[in-house]
């Protein structure tokens, strides 16, 4: 399983009247499946502010941030009743960071979609 995701984003904070720039990021992953239902993997991220904060305090506004992560992944597949469902685990270790914190990230993923005409043990 490969996939690479972009995302856009713009925050508003009404009570501060402060908006975070926009960030550009990105996502991949890679996984080795044991079996049709069993999956481990890696994934990685990057996280770059394109824009700058403006609004509220103005001594925020020249800390444009961005943050690299990258850690393990583990997921298992399977069919419940008539949907397909994946539950996914992800954790990143956060390295590289510039005006915002590092640390460790956990993402717990429970994805439903409609069962495969042929599916037997779940989604490949």
């Amino acid at each position: 399983m490969k996939r690479i995701i972009a995302a856009l984003a713009v925050l508003l904070q009404p009570v501060t009247d402060h908006q975070g720039g926009a960030d550009s990021h990105i996502d991949f992953g890679t996984s080795y499946g044991f079996s049709d239902a069993f999956y481990v993997g890696a994934v990685t991220y990057t996280d770059n502010q394109i824009s700058p904060d403006s609004g509220g305090s103005q001594r925020l506004d020249d800390l444009d941030s961005k943050v690299s992560g990258a850690g393990p992944l583990t997921g298992r597949s399977f069919a419940l009743g008539g949907a397909s469902v994946d539950l996914n685990l992800r954790g990143y270790k956060e390295f590289a960071a510039q005006n915002r914190p590092e640390g460790w990230n956990v993402y717990l993923t429970l994805s439903l979609s409609a069962a495969r005409p042929n599916a037997k043990n779940g989604p490949a």
